[in-house]
């Protein structure tokens, strides 16, 4: 911010110094106000860049992730900083990014959802799409089949995705915190936070894990 502001005095004095010259009126005309415009657009650009560079991309994430907070809780929670974990990068890779990939990936939990299903060894209820099917005939020979079809779609996924070139889309940066909420209770979160490379956005939030503490925290 101190930079900004430094260049906008800087531009202002030199606005004053022409206004001050004999030729003053020549400052007026259309084409030197044109002139005079974008040169303090192009100082305020270079501005904010300069004073953008002056965050390490450690530092310009922690710093979306508090806003992020900030506007999340709403301020209706007292929020402490427990400790951010090391930023790490995401990168695109073949099967969530590909299009041939995406459809390998597919087909095979589509495999892996069937082997499931025919588990001797499942233990929990079929729920959702295959409610129907709660009863179906367990076979351990079925299960295996699907279990080979996958594994060979796994396969085909792990050798194409040598070929695959690597593209940054974005970091992710895992953080813990502290809040009180308006009861008293104080919760210790661990949440993964992933955002785009300008450090504009976060896209997507996990929540890894939350409980309250044994030792509740009274708000500051």
């Amino acid at each position: 911010m101190e930079s900004v502001v430094s260049c906008i005095t800087l531009i202002s004095s030199k606005i004053y110094h022409n206004f001050k010259s004999p030729n003053k009126w020549l400052f007026f005309k259309p084409n030197h106000m044109r002139r005079i415009l974008l040169i303090a657009l192009l100082f305020i650009s270079a501005c904010n860049k300069t004073e953008d560079h002056r965050y390490t991309k450690q530092q310009k994430a922690e710093k979306l992730v508090k806003a992020y907070l900030d506007t999340f809780l709403k301020g209706q929670y007292y929020y402490e900083n427990v400790k951010f974990d090391t930023l790490k990068v995401l990168y695109k890779t073949y099967k969530y990014f590909d299009p041939e990939g995406i459809k390998l990936r597919n087909k095979a939990t589509t495999y892996d959802d069937s082997s499931f299903l025919y588990d001797p060894n499942r233990k929990i209820a079929i729920l959702g799409k295959y409610s129907i099917l709660i009863d179906v005939r367990r076979d351990k020979k079925i299960t295996d089949f699907y279990n080979k079809k996958r594994d060979s779609i796994d396969s085909v996924i792990t050798i194409k995705a040598k070929d695959f070139k690597k593209a940054i889309f974005g970091y992710s940066i895992e953080h813990r915190f502290i809040t009180i909420n308006t009861d008293g209770d104080t919760l210790f979160h661990r949440m993964h936070f992933a955002m785009d490379t300008d450090f504009k956005k976060i896209f997507n939030t996990n929540w890894l894990s939350d409980y309250k503490l044994l030792s509740p925290k009274t708000s500051k």
